[in-house]
């Protein structure tokens, strides 16, 4: 599945990852000593932090803590042999706090979360779902990034509900390392970030979150 493919399809990979299936869904976990674990089955309904699955080998489903996954893969249902994106766990950070450089992380890892742009700079996406008995079920899309050399993720603030000040400083924050990226941002504030979204800015669309990411990944200054 090529890359453009996977950004219209995080929403709905994402929705059918918390499905209750009975289905196997094979995989491939990663564990934080490198060890790779070939899965005939990764449970998808997870609701806490520690992960289920089956070896190929078959037998009784196992529970592997989270502290001991560096991250884990599913294979694509319409291509076998092809893994698709990581998952993570990762404690968080405010990002209002990070602007300051409070860095307060949080006590407890959130729940996994889907890479939607991979590394050195990466962005992931974890969906809330709400269930209210007379509205139904809404769901809240939270985007977050990291870095290779974080043992955390920042969460990265709702676009359409901040003010642009907000907005300008906390993209000024990550453009840190990218002279490229920040000149623009200071020539045109909050309009270079809009750009990214075009009309789609008011949906937290992340099509442009994720082409923004690529953008900083290509033009990061080089060490």
């Amino acid at each position: 599945m090529r890359l453009k493919n996977l950004f219209l399809s995080a929403a709905f990979s994402l929705a059918s990852f918390l499905a209750v299936s009975a289905k196997d869904t094979p995989g491939v976990i990663t564990t934080v000593g490198g060890e790779k674990i070939e899965c005939a089955d990764i449970d998808t309904r997870i609701f806490g932090k520690d992960l289920k699955y089956k070896l190929v080998s078959g037998g009784d489903r196992i529970e592997l803590a989270q502290d001991k996954i560096d991250f884990f893969q599913l294979y694509y249902s319409d291509a076998p042999t092809e893994l698709g994106t990581k998952w993570r766990c990762f404690y968080v950070m405010d990002d209002s706090k990070w602007v300051k450089g409070e860095n307060k992380i949080s006590k407890s890892k959130m729940g996994w979360a889907q890479c939607l742009v991979d590394a050195p700079t990466s962005l992931y996406l974890i969906i809330i779902s709400n269930y209210n008995p007379n509205t139904g079920t809404t769901y809240q899309y939270k985007y977050y990034i990291h870095r290779d050399e974080w043992d955390y993720a920042v969460e990265i603030p709702a676009i359409s509900k901040l003010k642009k000040k907000a907005v300008v400083a906390f993209f000024t924050k990550l453009f840190q390392n990218n002279k490229t990226m920040l000149n623009q941002l200071n020539a045109k504030g909050y309009e270079f970030i809009e750009s990214f979204f075009a009309h789609r800015i008011k949906t937290g669309d992340s099509n442009g979150l994720s082409t923004l990411i690529l953008e900083y990944n290509n033009t990061v200054d080089k060490k």
